[in-house]
């Protein structure tokens, strides 16, 4: 258990056998010091500033895919491929229940809207402001592309912006 722990806790493990060591098997850290263009910390948390603040990759999974946005409190899906010099298309996992017919016209993606003027997405965006295909996300402090047709019941493909 504390071997399992370790590997989880420190970096993603590769394991070899090796003939110089008579066959025994060797942890060969693989720590790969950036993410997107963004350098980790010993701590493994990165800065992307205005793309998405603080993230975190999860660091069981091989390349990264998942990253742990700490603004909106949640694991996104964004491969590194994903991202370019704009920003980068991550798919947003939703999971709350809606009504089976909510209604358009009151509604965002299901969400009913607060009396701020935000839509409550909970741990899908937080607080948001559509406008167009687009909506505002007041954790981000920035603008990212999402027309409510991309929600699909699990979650949705967000464009998010590295410059607000």
């Amino acid at each position: 258990m504390r071997l399992i722990r370790t590997i989880s806790l420190t970096l993603l493990a590769c394991l070899f056998l090796s003939p110089l060591t008579s066959g025994r098997i060797i942890l060969v850290p693989i720590a790969p010091s950036h993410w997107g263009g963004y350098e980790f910390g010993e701590d493994w948390w990165a800065d992307t500033g205005d793309f998405l603040g603080w993230i975190r990759p999860n660091t069981l999974l091989i390349h990264y895919r998942y990253v742990y946005v700490l603004d909106l409190g949640t694991y996104i899906f964004l491969p590194e491929s994903n991202i370019d010099a704009e920003g980068g298309w991550a798919y947003v996992f939703d999971g709350v229940e809606r009504p089976a017919n909510p209604d358009p016209a009151t509604t965002w993606g299901g969400h009913a809207p607060g009396t701020d003027g935000f839509y409550d997405t909970g741990h899908f965006l937080g607080k948001v402001s559509p406008v167009g295909d687009f909506v505002y996300v007041a954790d981000l402090n920035g603008f990212a592309y999402l027309p409510e047709h991309h929600l699909d019941g699990a979650g949705a493909w967000v464009y998010f912006y590295k410059d607000h």
